[in-house]
Parts: structure tokens; sequence; C-alpha cells
């Protein structure tokens, strides 16, 4: 064997041996870098669809400026929708793992047996589907295109983001209104009725009587006015049962472009909770008593500031 070839064999064990340590199982490759959506921008997305490795699919649906959740068409929490959304578009990983078709069950990343499918579907109607796998460790988790065998090692998304409950995306505030956006507020409840209104200089006073009221007091009513959380949602359609014909209370809140109305059920014992309807919402909803009952037992005279003792007077 001349000088020649001898070089030319040294060369090609030198290539062998770097593919075998490159390519041994088990062993990430770095990659230039792989884009799943390169060019998609967040807009183009008009449905995310998830199913999880047991086959439940939830649907999260655009409705012009904001989003619904599954079938019934829940509204959706849409800041968290589109926070998902934006790590899904904009997913990249730089870590190839494998490019064989054989690895994808034990990567739980096969057509079949996957953690989490993600469909996004865009104006064109066409869709993109993404699958996740087995996750190494709590920061990490396989990626896969449909369609391609290559599965990439992607970070800062988990399958717990990823979850298939409708409650785990819907909106869970019927109302959520700052008090600084807040210019007038009324309550009707067994106690009474009364209405807060805020004058020129901004500050709070009741209807009809310029008497001083106590700003603590003013703070924690119209923080707990403004800001009411359900716990579930019902139908689209009144029912006897809600108790609506006679509610327990009435609140209106008022800011200086919108006027919301809620209306508020009797007490459900059984479940400790009420039934609320929005007059900004199409269902009606069950909200707990806990969340409720500061607007239940509120009075007017909860606002005058309490008469100093003869202590403090004596000061």
């Amino acid at each position: 064997m001349n000088k020649k070839n001898i070089i030319l064999l040294g060369v090609l064990v030198v290539q062998i041996v770097i593919i075998a340590l490159v390519y041994r199982p088990g062993k990430d490759v770095v990659s230039p870098g792989n884009d799943f959506f390169a060019g998609m921008s967040m807009d183009e997305v008009r449905q995310v669809r998830i199913t999880d490795n047991e086959m439940k699919t939830i649907s999260l649906t655009q409705a012009g400026d904001s989003w619904t959740v599954g079938k019934e068409g829940y509204p959706g929490d849409s800041q968290k929708i589109e926070s998902i959304l934006a790590k899904l578009v904009n997913l990249r990983s730089t870590r190839l793992v494998t490019r064989t078709k054989s690895s994808h069950n034990r990567l739980k990343i096969a057509d079949g047996i996957f953690s989490r499918r993600v469909e996004l579907h865009t104006a064109d109607s066409s869709g993109h589907v993404l699958y996740f796998g087995a996750s190494p460790n709590h920061k990490t988790i396989h990626v896969r295109l449909e369609g391609e065998d290559e599965v990439y090692l992607v970070k800062d998304i988990s399958e717990w983001e990823l979850q298939t409950d409708v409650d785990s995306w819907w909106q869970t505030k019927i109302v959520n209104i700052p008090d600084t956006d807040l210019t007038a507020v009324s309550l009707q409840n067994s106690s009474g009725s009364f209405s807060l209104q805020k004058d020129d200089a901004g500050t709070w006073r009741l209807e009809g009587d310029e008497t001083e009221l106590s700003s603590t007091a003013v703070q924690e009513f119209l923080d707990k006015a403004g800001h009411i959380r359900l716990t579930t949602y019902l139908g689209r359609e009144a029912k006897e049962e809600y108790g609506l014909s006679e509610p327990e209370a009435e609140l209106t809140l008022t800011t200086g472009d919108k006027t919301v109305r809620l209306q508020i059920g009797p007490l459900n014992e059984e479940e400790n909770d009420h039934v609320v309807k929005a007059d900004t919402l199409e269902f009606y909803v069950r909200t707990a008593t806990y969340v409720l009952k500061p607007l239940l037992d509120w009075k007017q005279e909860d606002f005058i500031p309490a008469a100093p003792s003869p202590a403090e007077e004596g000061h």
C-alpha cells in the first residue's frame, strides 16, 4: 500500500469515528437550529386543538378579539391562551435527538403514542401538528412535527401548560374592573339599597349625601364589587331553579364608557354558592359564597366612620 492510500485510509477511519461519536444512540446532536413554524405569526392562528395521552381533546377558538373554549363556546382566558400560543408559534430547538422513526415509541412521540398532540389551524384552514413526547427533565421535552421523523429537544414549555380540561382555559372573572375606572356603584340586597358616586375631585360619596365616608371601607367595597370570580359556567338558558326572578342582590358597576349589571341568586346550601348573571356575559355562572358574602351583607352604614370613643375625644 503506497503512502497516498495510507493517508486516504486514515482520513476515512477518522470520519467513521466522528460519525459514530456524533450519531451514537442516546446522544443529542447540535443542529443549526429548527424553527417549527418559521414565518408563521400568532395572528394567523384561528384555532388551537390539544389532545392528551388519553385522547381527550380541547379546542381554543378565536372569536373576534377574544377566544372561546370547547364546543360550548365558554369565554376563554385570552391572556393565558395567547401566552401559550406565542410559545408554540415561536418554538425552536437546536438539539436534534434522533432521525429514526423506530425511536418514536420509546420517546412517546409517535402518531398514536404521545403526551400531547397540538394542532394549529390558520385562517386559510391549513393545519400544523406538533407531537410532544417524553420529558427527560422538568425543563425540556421531546417534540416532533407531524410527517417528519426528526425529534428535537425543546425547553421552556411543558405538557402541564397544555391541559385539556375546559376550566384550565376559560375566563374565571365575571367582572374585573379596577377601582380607578369606576365612577359609580349601586347595590341592592336584603339590607336595602345605596349608590356610591365619585365626584369631580375623585371623592366617593353616597348619592344625595355629603357625609364624609371611611376611605378604608370604600376601598374594600370597590375591591369586592369590581373583582368577582366564578367557579363554573352553566348554560345560556335561564332556569327557574336559579332563583333570579327574585334575586338576592343586584349590583351595578359604571365606568366612563360602560355599565355592567349583575343579578345574584339565593344561596345553594348544597353547593355553598350562588348563580350569577351578568348582562355582559351570555352564560349563567356559579360563584362561591365566600366571594359574594361581603356584597350580600354590605349595608350603607358600613361606609360611615365609627364615632370616636370618649377616650379618643379626650385626646
